[in-house]
């Protein structure tokens, strides 16, 4: 009996932390998406000077939202998994010192499809329990 409780009580802890790592991804792809979008609206609206300060100031607000938020994600997943979107922020850096508004926003939709691919691949399901 003792035994049985135990295991219950194992398998709502997992429970628990399948629907945190859930809650937490969802939350950071609804966010990054709504970062991504405003700095892709920003560069467009932007395109001769990249390196304006309002630019400027939402990539380091969207850069900083998404280094805060890896400190936990990466309990749930290994770097790897997110290294492209780190990547990416370096590359976009690059690209709006250099005024290279393609360059920009190709990494802004690798940002965005990676906070995508992200939350599909370690949202909640099944296997995430065993």
């Amino acid at each position: 009996m003792k035994r049985n409780i135990y295991v219950l009580i194992l398998v709502a802890i997992l429970i628990a932390i399948c629907f945190l790592e859930e809650y937490l991804l969802k939350i950071t792809y609804d966010n990054m998406q709504d970062y991504s979008t405003q700095l892709t609206t920003l560069v467009s609206q932007h395109s001769e000077d990249l390196s304006s300060k309002e630019v400027v100031d939402k990539f380091d607000e969207t850069k900083k939202y998404w280094n805060n938020q890896k400190k936990f994600i990466t309990y749930f997943t290994n770097y790897d998994k997110i290294r492209s979107i780190d990547e990416s922020f370096i590359k976009l850096d690059e690209a709006l010192n250099n005024n290279d508004k393609s360059l920009a926003l190709e990494n802004l939709s690798i940002i965005n499809a990676s906070a995508e691919s992200l939350h599909y691949f370690m949202g909640f399901n099944v296997n995430n329990l065993f």
